[in-house]
Order: structure tokens, then C-alpha cells, then sequence
């Protein structure tokens, strides 16, 4: 259960940074981070985009958003699962 969490979590969350959060930020001319890693730019965009679409009152962006960062917390619980049950 926990092994299948953390996958669903990776990369569902990779899917929706690159289909929908990473296009958003460049859009609107956030999200710039070079020399990053891949996580320090999903999650600098994410914070960007978030930022952005509460400025604008984008509520689709919003759940997105909510979205990404539930798949990221489903890693953190399918890791600690895994660790301790």
C-alpha cells in the first residue's frame, strides 16, 4: 500500500507540475530558478503559481495547486508506511 502510494505521489505529481503548474509560472513569468534541481523548481514554481493565481483569483489554478501538494504529502505517507508498518 504504502510502495503504491509513493508512486502514485511521484508521478502524479511530476505529471501535473510539467502539464499545468510549470506552463502556468513561465506564463506569468515566475518560476525562474537556474542551476535548481528538479524538486527546488516543481516546488518554487508551485509557490509561484499558487501566489500568482490567488493575485488573480484563478480558482482552477488553485485546486491544481491543492492538488500537487496533497500528491506530495501521499509520497510522505506512503514513506512513512512503508517504514513503520
Amino acid at each position: 500500500m504504502g510502495g503504491a502510494l509513493m508512486v502514485l505521489g511521484l508521478f502524479g505529481s511530476l505529471v501535473v507540475w510539467l502539464v499545468a503548474i510549470r506552463p502556468y509560472a513561465r506564463q506569468h513569468g515566475k518560476g525562474f530558478t537556474p542551476g535548481a534541481n528538479i524538486g527546488v523548481t516543481a516546488w518554487v514554481d508551485w509557490e509561484q503559481a499558487k501566489l500568482v493565481a490567488g493575485e488573480r483569483g484563478d480558482r482552477g489554478m488553485l485546486r491544481v495547486c491543492s492538488v500537487f501538494f496533497l500528491l506530495n504529502i501521499a509520497v510522505v505517507v506512503g514513506f512513512l508506511s512503508l517504514l513503520f508498518f
